[in-house]
């Protein structure tokens, strides 16, 4: 079957998805959303509506005012969180990794 890779950059387009980690919750997607200087993007992989696979990075804008400067860095903590056989994992990872630097190139960032 075809793998669907959904982008999600509005905390109201999320949909309620699976797992317990932290670092990739939905939550701590809402809490970067919130915060000033901070894009988040959660990443999810499916296949016939069932998640495989799912990341949350997000980039951060650095301001320093001495002396000047101004840097976007792109964060992701930890490879994300899998729903799948251990053979899959790292052809779902190695998607996900490359829209998010797609997703980084197209805002600038400095550092990823």
């Amino acid at each position: 079957m075809a793998l669907k890779l959904t982008s999600y950059y509005r905390g109201s387009h999320v949909p309620d998805l699976p797992g317990n980690d932290t670092f990739h919750s939905t939550a701590l997607f809402h809490i970067f959303e919130g915060t000033p200087g901070c894009n988040p993007i959660l990443l999810t992989i499916s296949e016939d509506g069932v998640v495989l696979a799912k990341i949350l990075a997000v980039v951060q804008r650095i301001v320093r005012f001495v002396p000047f400067y101004m840097i976007r860095r792109c964060v992701a903590y930890g490879p994300g969180e899998f729903f799948c056989e251990d053979n899959q994992r790292e052809n779902l990872l190695n998607m996900m990794l490359k829209e998010i630097s797609n997703y980084a190139h197209r805002l600038d960032c400095f550092i990823m």
